[in-house]
């Protein structure tokens, strides 16, 4: 297996990485919607931790809250105790 080498530097805006989880949350969200089983939403939440997580580890805003609360940003940032 070769290896892939980088031509340039790679640089991506922290709206870029807001979007990119932002259009993976909202995937999740509407398969959520569809199939609303107690399994789906204990997938739901930890889905939504993860991707709130990587958010946490670019710097990003965005906080994804499960059960159509997702677009939330951490300076709207609401105790969430249904969790």
């Amino acid at each position: 297996m070769q290896k892939r080498l980088a031509s340039g530097i790679g640089v991506w805006f922290e709206k870029d990485i807001e979007n990119a989880l932002m259009s993976l949350d909202t995937a999740n969200e509407e398969i959520y919607s569809l199939i609303q089983t107690p399994e789906m939403k204990i997938y739901r939440h930890g889905y939504s931790a993860a991707i709130t997580a990587m958010a946490t580890m670019f710097g990003c805003n965005y906080r994804s809250y499960p059960e159509n609360q997702h677009f939330i940003s951490s300076s709207n940032r609401r105790n969430d105790e249904s969790i």
